[in-house]
């Protein structure tokens, strides 16, 4: 089992709800509490945080929070967990990245360049009018 994979950590929000106390949690906490491979044996990588928060105002406005703590075991689990995506309604909707990093096995923190967070329209949706404005943001931490 290789050791460099590190610990991917996102946390997201979606209209600007901060997130900054749980954002500044220590990279030596998260380490120091994060499963190992041997923890999940034969997974690759496992969500040590996936949880949504949903806020509604009385005047239909709405706040949703996404925050995920994701910890790959192999190189595969860093294809399969290494890229996060949040999908949203450019139309109806606007996103924020409040936070993003990945803490290495070392205690690292590397927080991504505006090149790592994109947004893209799914081929999927492409010959799809009625859909052109879901637009998935990506966080990809498979550049580290």
């Amino acid at each position: 089992m290789r050791k460099g994979l590190g610990i991917a950590v996102f946390l997201t929000a979606v209209l600007g709800l901060s997130l900054l106390s749980l954002a500044q949690t220590p990279a030596e906490s998260i380490l120091k509490n994060a499963p190992t491979a041997d923890d999940y044996p034969g997974m690759e990588g496992v969500y040590m945080l996936d949880e949504g928060i949903s806020t509604y105002a009385p005047h239909g406005r709405s706040t949703h929070v996404i925050r995920q703590c994701l910890r790959p075991f192999t190189h595969e689990g860093v294809k399969d967990y290494g890229e996060v995506q949040v999908p949203y309604d450019a139309e109806l909707q606007e996103i924020h990245l409040d936070y993003a990093r990945t803490i290495t096995p070392d205690g690292r923190e590397i927080i991504p360049d505006e090149s790592a967070i994109h947004e893209v329209t799914p081929p999927e949706l492409k010959d799809a009018p009625m859909y052109s404005s879901v637009k998935p943001i990506f966080y990809s931490s498979r550049k580290h």
